[in-house]
């Protein structure tokens, strides 16, 4: 057989679609038969002539086994350059030595190589040493594949959660800062607006009477009524405001039941906007009522705002009663009046805030729908809920329980 020229034989070339399997001979004619007999087991196969061909080929084709049948000092350093770099990831190597050569087969192990042939080569065997690490590699490749697309999933949902935790510290930080303004705004009413309010109100009640004794005719009697209104209505409003802060102060202890009905009828006589229509409140007060647990400031505010919407929503001359029963293990409140109802459908929305069946550009009752929506935040502040009875041009019935204390634990 001639000899083959290396210029028109060293060059990298497949034939068939399969595992890359790259070999570095220093014969070519033996790398031509160990390339057709693996390019007939499946492989695509590419021959080069010596170590440098052979680096350049695996940064051109990727490979995915390497058989390195050129002199051992040679074979060892492209072993050991090639295992070095992690760019090229799991890249299996088998070198081709001399038989019998223990030494050399300890050294190429050192060097890095996965796998060791001594000659003559045996083709059946060392395809069976090829597909075994192809297999290797393909696995590894695969699990290299899914860690590396677990730590962009890892990455990507560490970035998602440092992103919510930084909206939730600057969440956390503005609802800090809404409630500093909020108890600001409370305490503001209560310590600034509460005194010119009641000197407010004094000068408003001196002013009307002067204006009825001196003249004493419709025209004057609507002005001093819009005076009466306004003034009544700006004290609900500071009233409601300067009530909020009983929310997070509320505490659960035993209380008197009706020392917080005493309470809420009080709160009705000082309030211009029902301090005349306090002859229609009606409460007999049972003797012997067992305590409760809950804030009694809490549960006088309750009744007062449903005493006052029940006065609003019912004829003048109509009775308004507050209830109290006695069950098993708590006592329920009940303010009842007889006055236009509440329509089915509004019941489930009749606590909401800002709410109000009374709709419309002339609104024949006053109030803005907060009443009833703070008074039900009350009763959540003490582990209770409000509930309604009601029939259109029948009356309402608003109640609570709280349950009985338990003074012998």
């Amino acid at each position: 057989m001639s000899h083959m020229d290396p210029i028109q034989t060293v060059h990298p070339s497949h034939s068939v679609d399969g595992p890359r399997l790259l070999i570095a001979h220093t014969d070519l004619q033996r790398a031509a038969l160990l390339k057709h007999y693996m390019e007939r087991q499946g492989l695509a196969v590419c021959t080069v002539l010596g170590g440098q061909e052979a680096v350049a080929t695996v940064y051109q084709d990727k490979p995915d086994v390497i058989i390195l049948d050129i002199p051992d000092h040679e074979s060892l350093q492209i072993c050991q350059g090639l295992k070095q770099d992690a760019t090229l990831g799991y890249l299996p190597i088998i070198v081709v030595t001399e038989q019998h050569e223990r030494r050399k087969e300890l050294t190429a192990r050192l060097a890095g190589a996965d796998d060791y042939v001594s000659k003559p080569v045996n083709e059946q065997e060392l395809f069976q040493r090829v597909m075994t690490l192809v297999r290797i590699k393909f696995q590894i490749d695969r699990l290299n594949t899914e860690n590396q697309n677990l730590n962009h999933h890892l990455q990507d949902q560490n970035e998602r959660l440092q992103q919510t935790l930084d909206e939730l510290k600057m969440a956390i930080e503005a609802a800090k800062e809404a409630e500093l303004l909020k108890k600001h705004i409370i305490e503001s009413v209560d310590h600034e607006l509460r005194t010119p309010m009641l000197q407010t109100k004094s000068a408003v009640a001196i002013l009307v009477d002067v204006i009825r004794d001196l003249a004493p005719d419709e025209k004057q009697d609507t002005v001093a009524r819009m005076a009466t209104q306004a003034v009544a209505r700006m004290e609900e409003l500071i009233q409601n405001i300067s009530q909020l802060h009983l929310i997070d102060h509320i505490k659960l202890i035993p209380m008197i039941a009706n020392d917080a009905v005493t309470q809420s009828i009080n709160a009705l006589r000082r309030s211009w906007a029902q301090r005349d229509k306090l002859e229609r409140v009606r409460h007999n007060p049972q003797k012997n009522l067992p305590p409760v647990v809950g804030d009694r400031r809490a549960v006088a505010r309750i009744l007062f705002l449903l005493l006052d919407n029940a006065l609003k929503f019912s004829p003048p001359d109509s009775p308004v009663e507050i209830l109290i029963d006695v069950n098993n293990d708590s006592l329920t409140f009940a303010v009842q009046d007889y006055g236009i109802g509440i329509p089915p459908e509004f019941h489930s929305r009749i606590f909401d805030a800002f709410f109000t069946i009374d709709r419309g550009t002339q609104k024949q009752y006053g109030g803005v729908g907060v009443g009833l929506a703070s008074a039900q935040i009350f009763a959540r502040q003490m582990n209770t809920e409000i509930y309604v009875k009601s029939k259109p041009n029948k009356g309402s019935t608003f109640y609570f329980s709280l349950p009985i204390a338990d003074l012998n634990s």
